[in-house]
């Protein structure tokens, strides 16, 4: 726990210090309510984004497959640049939820407490990506290290149509190697709310879609071509 805290406050001095982007600002990520990720940090399926829960905010949410059943809540400080999450997770396989082989990790299987926390550095341009780091599983019960990341986001616009790309890197139950993935609107053709999400993450492929409206998300996701999830979440933000 001691460790816990040292980077989550480590992370929160990060966010609190590095000053604020000064290129012409970017029109924002696809959508303003962001999804939450099944090892509870804002994102798509598996892979984690740049961008953090507006703030102030708390986003409650529940992800469930036939393997994985993680819940909790994000609470978004800081404007948008901020987060810190906590929750449970109970794991019966990690290998088919796009984990990868978990190397390093103390056991496959259980249930523990799930503490992450993010921070987004650079909040992106209309030239530049979003840059964060952050972690998950912040009390090392699932893995032998910390599970951070390191993430790129960037929102492109190609005459009317917009999509989201993600780019990163992840240790620990990240199973250190690159991830990344692509969220694009179904608004592009007129279907609003609705956006399709294709991710690559510890060599697996996971795909699935998204409908996002008025601070309610509802997700289902295929991990690793196998094992069907679903996901609901909903942002308050405190006026």
């Amino acid at each position: 726990m001691r460790n816990a805290m040292f980077y989550a406050c480590g992370l929160a001095a990060l966010a609190l210090t590095v000053p604020a982007h000064a290129g012409e600002k970017a029109d924002g990520p696809v959508w303003l309510t962001r999804g939450v990720t099944v090892l509870g940090t804002t994102g798509m399926l598996a892979v984690p984004s740049a961008y953090s829960q507006p703030g102030l905010s708390i986003t409650p949410y529940v992800w469930g497959t036939s393997d994985v059943f993680s819940y909790g809540g994000i609470v978004g400080l800081y404007k948008n640049r901020l987060e810190i999450g906590f929750g449970g997770i109970d794991f019966d396989d990690f290998d088919t939820v796009g984990r990868g082989s978990n190397k390093g990790g103390r056991h496959v299987d259980g249930t523990g407490f799930n503490l992450t926390a993010k921070a987004t550095l650079y909040e992106g341009d209309k030239t530049w990506p979003a840059l964060a780091i952050g972690a998950v599983d912040l009390t090392e019960e699932f893995s032998d290290d910390v599970s951070w990341f390191a993430m790129l986001s960037k929102t492109w616009h190609v005459g009317k149509f917009a999509f989201d790309t993600h780019l990163g890197y992840g240790a620990g139950l990240y199973d250190d190697d690159v991830m990344g993935g692509i969220e694009i609107p179904f608004s592009n053709w007129g279907l609003r709310g609705v956006s399709a999400i294709l991710e690559s993450s510890a060599g697996d492929f996971n795909f699935g879609a998204r409908y996002a409206m008025k601070g309610l998300a509802l997700t289902v996701g295929v991990f690793d071509s196998s094992t069907v999830g679903g996901n609901a979440s909903y942002t308050y933000k405190f006026k």
